[in-house]
């Protein structure tokens, strides 16, 4: 049963008066229209009321983007009534961060493979909520695709020895050499979802001391020098390590480096 379109309405300061509206019925609950009353009170704004629960649910995968996914809220009431309003909450964080008719999104984390939880909710032009009034749904971001490890490798042909003068009483006297390596290392994937940013170059130069430095690692080499001054001549057999910034371990080179620091 209908309300009553005869009902008088009392309002303060004002003569009574007849309600004129026009109802129109719903399974959960009517919409009244062209309510005289409201006319009265400064607005012409329709009304439902009653109340019917409708059913949705969502679906979501990693999205190609580095970092996101892709995420849809699908209803599945019969009795729904178009267009639906949505809202969504990307980190629950209580702050509403889309509201609008558009049910499929694709969302950039700031955070790789992370866990993240998505409070939803969606209501239709009936203005019939979800049954809970909103759902919390746990979701991760892409990693991108398995990392690559990097491929070490240093030019051997072309090993710098550069002299070293360090006795001011004897300015022609070699106290040392300096050995300068450059870099040929490559990382083929080095641009891929979570791979970006420098490496690393670990360096035992097999006198004692040993150097873990930056790395600029792409796909091509980036003739990086690498130098340590040696006190004392003879072979050493040098051993180089590269590693990426998304999880490799550090990757040998192989053979070692032949460093043939001359006698002094």
């Amino acid at each position: 049963m209908g309300p009553d379109p005869s009902a008088t309405v009392y309002v303060l300061g004002q003569i009574p008066s007849t309600v004129n509206f026009t109802y129109t019925y719903d399974p959960g609950g009517g919409t009244c229209a062209s309510i005289t009353c409201h006319a009265n009170m400064g607005t012409s704004a329709d009304r439902p009321w009653g109340f019917s629960a409708i059913s949705a649910g969502i679906s979501w995968n990693p999205g190609s983007l580095c970092g996101s996914i892709n995420f849809a809220i699908n209803v599945t009431s019969a009795n729904a009534v178009p267009p639906y309003y949505y809202s969504i909450d990307w980190e629950s964080d209580g702050s509403w961060d889309y509201e609008g008719t558009t049910n499929s999104h694709t969302h950039v984390y700031p955070r790789l493979n992370t866990s993240y939880n998505v409070t939803w909710t969606v209501r239709d032009a009936k203005m019939h909520t979800l049954d809970s009034g909103s759902k919390t749904t746990p979701v991760t971001s892409s990693a991108g695709a398995a990392n690559v490890n990097p491929l070490p490798n240093v030019d051997r042909a072309n090993i710098v020895y550069t002299p070293v003068y360090g006795n001011p009483a004897a300015p022609t006297q070699i106290t040392g050499y300096q050995v300068t390596l450059t870099d040929l290392s490559t990382d083929a994937d080095f641009d891929a979802c979570g791979h970006s940013g420098p490496g690393n170059a670990r360096i035992v130069w097999r006198d004692g001391a040993t150097d873990i430095l930056p790395l600029d690692l792409t796909d091509t080499p980036s003739g990086q020098t690498f130098s340590h001054t040696y006190a004392s001549g003879g072979n050493r057999y040098v051993q180089y390590y590269v590693s990426d910034n998304a999880g490799s371990s550090y990757i040998a080179i192989s053979p070692n480096i032949l460093v043939a620091v001359p006698n002094f």
